[in-house]
């Protein structure tokens, strides 16, 4: 019995652990596991799997291990011989922060033999970092043989430490201008299990290149990449009579060590009277700052002890526009796409909109593009783009009721008048959305921020005798504002009902307009 426990605790080091970074810890167990056969591995795997992949298997385990409890083989004494007690609880505590799923995905890839692609060089540079990280732990190597554990299980493995570490790169580069790695993200199941000391100290510099190369095809490494445009390292954002706004990018890389921004540019953005600059602090008013950047899928953060996503900034590929309220510095950097299934002419939209909170997927890295999206989950975004107050007002609508989830959202749209329901005392609760209504919602949301509009001529729709006497302001609102547009006819289509990618690129359209209204007029 003792030897299936080892086994087990050996298991979970060995998938979690050992293939990140070898420790003296695993090595008693390693050398006590290459004296069990292939066959008896295996079986032990078969056996365990049911424990390893439930967390009340987990907790049963850190039960009797935390009060030292022992069944009549005495497996539990045995086993603290092989492993300190504290370190041991560590473990399985941190094993249980892993999804469920993918602690039966690591299994099922040894048991299985279940390989990723990987090119041939690739496999030898792998091969090549195994034998060198384990160097001094040889029984490691001998039970990978045993158990044909090949280059494209054990990057298979990574792949899957990657979905661990919440779909983003353990490693990126700690400096501009040095080869040093530093932690990019790691995620609590991960903590404490990535040593950049050994990859920094313990590769010369033609093995961290070869390194980064391999580590980039498996989703472990991020290369530092400048989100801004050009050499430029500073920029005049406003100058008014004596009063200007500036931004400067910030040179000393302990500010990106420190606030966790590792792959990121930082600018501080200050005011200056004259040529003093001000302290950082509030503006009189909200103002938009344009910074010239090289990609659309770009990301801003301001930096105040946390890091704080900021939902008002919009990018156009060329530059990234940011309302601010106050000076300070600021983050910018690429963000990787998240969605599997967003990949046609939504996803710019869809993306933004996911990093800054306004909306999500409806699963992990699903967003349902061309699903058609309810009055309610509409109403939603509206109420998540402009922050509105989410305390639960009055609702007075018949089909909303207040134990359900979008009562808040359909209650503050009502109490700022931006919604008033399809009549007879409905909302129209579970209903699809028409683009006709969506674009009435807008216009009232546009219109109680107070943003400014233009003047001038929308050009008529095909279909325009189709929009309704209510929508049809509304409609010619939004066209003009260049927030829609027609179909290949010309046609609005007012009756249809719009996809969830459609919303996404209005919501983003209104976006838009909210964040460079702010830089109309002066400071």
């Amino acid at each position: 019995m003792h030897k299936r426990i080892i086994a087990l605790i050996f298991a979970l080091m060995f998938v979690v652990n050992s293939l990140v970074t070898a420790t003296s810890t695993t090595n008693s167990l390693i050398t006590e596991l290459a004296d069990f056969s292939a066959e008896e591995i295996q079986s032990i795997f078969t056996l365990l799997k049911p424990m390893l992949i439930t967390d009340s298997g987990i907790d049963l385990m850190i039960d009797l291990v935390g009060e030292q409890k022992e069944d009549n083989d005495g497996y539990i004494g045995k086993l603290l011989g092989y492993v300190d007690k504290e370190v041991l609880l560590g473990f399985l505590q941190r094993i249980k922060l892993v999804d469920a799923d993918l602690r039966s995905k690591l299994i099922d890839t040894i048991q299985n033999r279940q390989e990723a692609d990987i090119s041939d060089a690739d496999a030898i540079l792998l091969r090549s970092f195994i034998n060198k990280t384990y160097g001094k732990y040889p029984e490691v190597i001998m039970v990978f043989e045993k158990l044909n554990i090949t280059e494209g299980i054990i990057a298979a493995l990574l792949k899957i430490c990657v979905e661990i570490n919440n779909n983003k790169p353990l490693l990126g580069d700690a400096y501009y201008d040095k080869d040093d790695f530093a932690l990019y993200h790691v995620a609590d199941a991960l903590v404490d299990l990535i040593d950049v000391d050994i990859l920094n100290n313990g590769l010369t510099a033609e093995e961290k290149r070869q390194f980064k190369q391999l580590a980039v095809g498996l989703g472990l490494y991020r290369p530092f990449e400048n989100a801004l445009a050009g050499n430029s390292g500073e920029g005049n954002v406003e100058n008014k009579s004596n009063i200007k706004i500036l931004y400067n990018i910030i040179s000393d890389n302990s500010v990106r060590w420190s606030t966790g921004l590792n792959g990121s540019t930082v600018v501080e953005i200050a005011l200056y009277r004259g040529d003093v600059k001000q302290s950082f602090g509030p503006l009189e008013k909200p103002y938009t700052v344009k910074i010239p950047v090289s990609s659309k899928n770009v990301m801003v953060y301001k930096i105040e002890g946390a890091l704080l996503s900021l939902k008002y900034s919009v990018c156009d590929g060329e530059n990234v526009f940011i309302r601010i309220d106050s000076t300070g510095q600021y983050g910018i950097t690429y963000a990787p796409y998240y969605f599997e299934d967003a990949t046609g002419w939504g996803r710019e939209y869809i993306e933004s909109l996911y990093y800054r909170g306004i909306i999500n997927g409806k699963a992990p890295r699903l967003f349902a593009p061309e699903d058609s999206i309810t009055r309610e989950e509409f109403v939603k975004l509206i109420v998540e783009l402009f922050s509105l107050e989410e305390q639960a007002h009055y609702a007075p609508f018949s089909d909303v009721n207040s134990d359900e989830w979008y009562y808040k959202y359909v209650a503050t749209a009502y109490k700022n008048n931006i919604i008033n329901g399809i009549g007879d005392n409905l909302f129209g609760t579970g209903q699809l959305i028409t683009r006709q209504d969506m674009c009435r919602i807008i216009a009232n949301a546009i219109a109680i921020n107070k943003l400014a509009v233009e003047s001038g001529q929308s050009v008529a729709f095909s279909d325009e005798d189709d929009i309704a006497v209510y929508a049809q302001s509304s409609v010619a609102l939004l066209q003009h504002l260049k927030i829609i547009e027609g179909d290949e006819e010309g046609n609005f289509n007012p009756n249809n009902n719009a996809t969830r990618q459609e919303a996404a690129k209005i919501i983003y359209k209104v976006l838009e307009l909210y964040v460079k209204h702010s830089a109309q007029g002066d400071i």
